[in-house]
């Protein structure tokens, strides 16, 4: 779940640890809920009348997206560069 928006956004995957100890990669799939705006602004009518004041109705929905990222471990990954071989 997002921190930011937890009801509206949502992640799905997973990590593992890649080539070097304390490095990350991750990832998955997105699904954000996104408004659109639909429908028509009202104009003015043709013979010079005043129109309503133009409104939008929303609608929103979830989309979704892939994602990757790679994370790490900084004290870890520092020491095992380091580090003599065991």
């Amino acid at each position: 779940m997002s921190l930011a928006n937890p009801t509206t956004n949502f992640y799905v995957g997973g990590s593992m640890e890649a080539f070097i100890r304390n490095v990350q990669v991750f990832g998955g799939m997105a699904f954000q809920n996104v408004a659109t705006g639909l429908g028509t602004l009202a104009t003015q009518p043709a013979w010079g009348g005043l129109a309503p004041v133009p409104t939008v109705s929303i609608v929103s929905g979830f989309r979704r997206g892939f994602f990757v990222g790679m994370t790490y471990n900084l004290s870890g990954f520092v020491q095992s560069l380091f580090s003599a071989a065991k």
